[in-house]
């Protein structure tokens, strides 16, 4: 690859960097917009204040109550989630932990074998 080729992939990234900081910006005006469109609505409604008053805090009072069940839920399932992320790293660790201690085993015993092989070696040539 060229070095014209790197500067055009570089200025394509910049470019195309730009055009999603754009669209950013853009989107988020558009819910702002929505957002004070939809409650300027409700403020200047051919309805009471009173009225629009008290629509605000039933709306404002069943946010509230979804929002509780549903954080309420999402504790539930974090906390399922959580004790079985605990009980699969302590199978892990149990595992890993066997694993161990066959190598450790495993290796005392080549260890063992070495040791006899050296000591008859040494008696050998001690007779000899």
């Amino acid at each position: 690859m060229g070095i014209y080729a790197l500067i055009e992939k570089k200025k394509r990234d910049q470019k195309r960097k730009e055009n999603i900081k754009v669209a950013k910006v853009a989107s988020l005006t558009a819910v702002t917009g929505a957002a004070l469109g939809s409650i300027m609505g409700l403020l200047f409604a051919p309805k009471s204040g009173k009225k629009t008053r008290s629509d605000i805090a039933e709306k404002a009072s069943e946010t509230k109550d979804r929002l509780s069940e549903k954080s309420a839920a999402l504790k539930e399932t974090l906390d399922s989630r959580v004790c079985e992320g605990k009980k699969d790293i302590q199978g892990a660790k149990v595992k890993i932990s066997d694993y161990l201690a066959s190598k450790k085993s495993k290796s005392q015993e080549k260890c063992a074998d070495v040791e006899s092989a050296i000591e008859e070696k040494v008696e050998e040539e001690t007779i000899e």
